[in-house]
């Protein structure tokens, strides 16, 4: 199934903070969000036969921070 990455910073305490996402494609014929999706399937069985929503969204941390996230400078 079909998720989003997300792109992040990671904060000296800990919490990550989006910087940008991207969808990534599973490649099946079986997910109505693929590229590869039969384009004939059938409105009445797809969503019997086919995944209908995003895998969870997966972090990748592509920096850090030698700050505090703005949540822990206002606490």
């Amino acid at each position: 199934m079909c998720f989003r990455e997300v792109h992040c910073t990671r904060h000296v305490c800990g919490h990550d903070h989006p910087q940008s996402d991207n969808r990534v494609d599973c490649g099946s014929v079986n997910c109505r969000y693929s590229q590869s999706h039969n384009p004939r399937c059938l409105p009445k069985s797809c969503p019997s036969t086919c995944n209908q929503w995003y895998g969870p969204a997966r972090t990748v941390v592509t920096g850090s921070s030698p700050l505090r996230c703005g949540h822990c400078r206002s606490n």
